[in-house]
Order: C-alpha cells, then structure tokens, then sequence
C-alpha cells in the first residue's frame, strides 16, 4: 500500500518558458502542472492501493483530467480508501461573475455523470463559487456514500431549492454565504458557530423542526454574541426530544482583526437579541448542559433555570470560563466566580426551590496554555477508593501484616495511607 500523498495547486512553481502555458496566470500555469502530476502519477499500471490521495486544485476545464486519471486508475482495479477533493476558486469570491460559477456548475455536473465511481469514493469534499440550481446537486451528494465531511463557500443552489443531505457517515458540513430555500439533515449531532456576529438562523416551533431534528443527541451552539441572548437556543432543545448533551458557548471576544472588505461587507452585522420565549415544555433525555463563557448575573442564572425546569433526567451541569481557543493571547472572563465562596453562592441559587437539585455542577477553569482544569474538585473518600481495590490488590496488600509492620519501625512512613486503612480493617 502507498502512504498518503498529498498534492496542493498552491506547491506547483509555474515554468514561464514551456512555451505552451507562458500566456496564462501564474494560478493557471499550477493548475496544468497539478494535472500533469495526478496524471502521470496514476497512469502506471501499479495494483498498489493508496491509504489517502488529498488533491487541491482549481476549478477549471484542464481539472476535468484529474478526474478522469483517477476513474481510470479506479477501472484498472486501484483502490484509493480516502479520497479527498479541494476544488477552489481561481477569482475572489466577490470577483466571480455569475456566469462563471454556472459554468463551473455546469462542469461539475459533467464530472459526476462521466465520472461517477470518483464521486462514490469522496471522503472529503470542498467547493467553491459553483452555481447548480434544482435537486441535481442533493443527487450528486446523495451518491457520495462515503462523505465524512462536506465544506461549500459561495454557492447557489437556488432560493427555491431545498438541498437534501442525508449520509450516515457525515459528521461535519460547513456552509458559508450559500444560497438556498432550505436544508434536509438527518444527524445526530448539530454545531452551529456564529463567530460571534449575527445569528442567523430563525428560531421556529417543534411542528415544524422536530422531523429534521428528532434523532439529535448533541446539540453545540459555539461562540454567541452576548447581545443577541441565550434564551433562543431552547427552541433546539424543544424540537430535539432525544437530545442527551445541549453546549452553548457565548463570547464578544474576535480573535482575529477585522480588516477585509469581504468581511466588513458579509459578516459585520449589527447584533440584537433574538425576542423568543420558550413554551412550558418538558423534556426526558437531557442529562447534561455546558455553558462557556459563564458569568453569574440574572442572563445565565434564569437560562439554567430554565433549562431545569424543563429537563426532568439533567444530572449535570458545567461551568467554563471563556478562553480564545484559536487567539494568540489568554482571553478569561473577569466576572467568572473567582472563589470558592463566589462558586457555592452560584450552586446554591441554581438549586434553590428546586425538588430534586442538580447534584454534580462544576465550574471549570481553561489556563492559558489551554489545559482544562476543574475547580473545587471533591477530595474522594479512602473507603472508597478501597471499595474499587480488586481482590487481587487486597490480597496482594493483606500480604503486608501487622506482624510485618512491627518489625520495621518505619512502616507508617513508607506504606500509603490506602495500604494501612486496608490492614486496619
């Protein structure tokens, strides 16, 4: 089997004197000399399976080679176990007119209908700027049978279009400015990562959520704007009647400068609190709530009282403090409790009145070098520890006698505390 190899467009240096290319962008140039390499990297008639082929190239007609190089590989019996595809866009996402992302639409389309058994083998799959309007793009996913993960930027699927994507492998899709009516998911685990701008999904009622999220079991709600308000995120939990595990996270930290016109146009918005109240509902399966970035005032505080009054079975609840996971710099919150006094004020009002309290709340505590550490850990009973001694360890200690220990007058000092509690008994 061959290792792993990997090819990026970016690598390529263009050769300015082929004479053939010499007319064309320095992006172009890579793009032919990337075909040129999968080709004559596949064309041989090696039977060697390929752990991982990972190809990153640009969206143009030559790439249609690459395609084509690797079903013939595929054809000669070659085995490639994860593939995976980066298919980028040679113009800036605000430079590419219509009409060329139609066209590389239109070409990825051909790419699946010629080259289907390529599309059968993706593992990994990331396109840029493409135009496909009406239900063929949900086919060409749907035969993508061993999708783990799917990224799209930039792509339209049509406002009237609902995108299907139903995969029992696929664990992660990432949607970024793309066009579409609605989405068709069947997961079991949702992340949704607001970057710490405007929410933009709209809360809704379970009628209509609950057939697209009744399998959830964990639900991440990562890095909301403290100004659009927690409580909106129950309307997932209200829908998601198998839900085990609801995280949300709330930060106003920006770990990186805002300073392209692309980002100041698309992601700057302004942020306001999203006005929903939750129903008087119940629900059965919830068993844990973490929230990051905890700050103890009345917007937290009645969220996780919420949260228990509706969540029967919630056994536990944690606590973190925020930290920048992807900044260069330690970023905590000042208002998280500091001590020991602060943190069992903030237990005894979340189970205060409560008939059965939430006996496990923990508050945890990110240090800069990103190690998560609980606070207050709980100092475990010796008997305890004993009581999970196998029989062989008991044995093995009963070995050490009080008759033994009487011989050496140093015993106390060199057998753990453990040890002697067994003998004692």
């Amino acid at each position: 089997m061959l290792p792993n190899i990997e090819l990026d467009v970016d690598s390529f240096t263009p050769d300015h004197d082929d004479g053939f290319t010499s007319t064309l962008s320095d992006d172009a140039r890579n793009n032919y000399a990337m075909v040129s390499a999968v080709q004559s990297l596949l064309s041989h008639e090696s039977r060697h399976d390929i752990r991982r082929l990972d190809l990153s190239f640009f969206s143009r007609e030559e790439s249609v080679g690459i395609i084509h190089a690797i079903d013939d590989a595929m054809a000669r019996g070659r085995r490639i176990l994860d593939l995976r595809f980066v298919v980028l866009s040679e113009k800036s996402f605000l430079g590419r007119p219509h009409k060329d992302r139609i066209k590389q639409g239109r070409r990825l389309l051909y790419c699946f209908d010629t080259y289907p058994r390529v599309f059968v083998g993706l593992t990994r799959l990331h396109l840029e700027c493409v135009t496909v309007h009406g239900p063929r793009f949900s086919d060409l996913i749907a035969a993508c049978e061993q999708l783990i993960k799917l990224c799209l930027v930039y792509c339209d699927f049509g406002k009237e279009t609902t995108l299907t994507i139903r995969h029992e492998q696929l664990s992660t899709i990432d949607l970024e400015f793309c066009t579409c009516y609605t989405i068709e998911l069947d997961l079991q685990e949702l992340w949704l990562n607001f970057e710490t701008e405007k929410v933009w999904i709209q809360p809704e009622t379970p009628k209509h959520l609950a057939p697209f999220m009744r399998n959830l079991t964990l639900v991440d709600v990562h890095r909301i704007h403290p100004n659009c308000g927690i409580n909106w995120t129950l309307f997932l939990l209200e829908a998601a009647p198998l839900l085990k595990i609801l995280s949300i996270s709330v930060t106003d930290h920006l770990c990186v400068p805002v300073e392209e016109e692309l980002i100041k146009r698309f992601v700057i918005c302004k942020k306001s609190n999203i006005n929903w109240e939750p129903s008087d509902f119940k629900h059965s399966n919830l068993s844990k709530l973490t929230i990051h970035g905890f700050q103890p005032n009345n917007i937290f505080m009645g969220y996780i009282r919420r949260v228990i009054k509706a969540a029967m079975n919630l056994e536990e609840i944690l606590l973190h403090d925020d930290w920048c996971e992807e900044g260069e710099s330690y970023y905590p919150v000042t208002r998280y409790p500091q001590t020991k006094i602060e943190r069992d004020l903030v237990k005894k009002a979340i189970n205060e009145g409560i008939t059965s309290p939430i006996k496990s709340i923990q508050f945890l505590h990110t240090s800069e070098a990103g190690t998560i550490n609980i606070i207050d850990r709980p100092v475990v009973n010796c008997f305890v520890l004993c009581c999970k001694f196998s029989m062989a360890a008991i044995a093995s200690c009963a070995m050490v006698t009080k008759e033994t220990a009487a011989v050496n007058s140093r015993f106390d000092t060199h057998v753990p505390n453990i040890v002697m509690y067994i003998i004692n008994i």
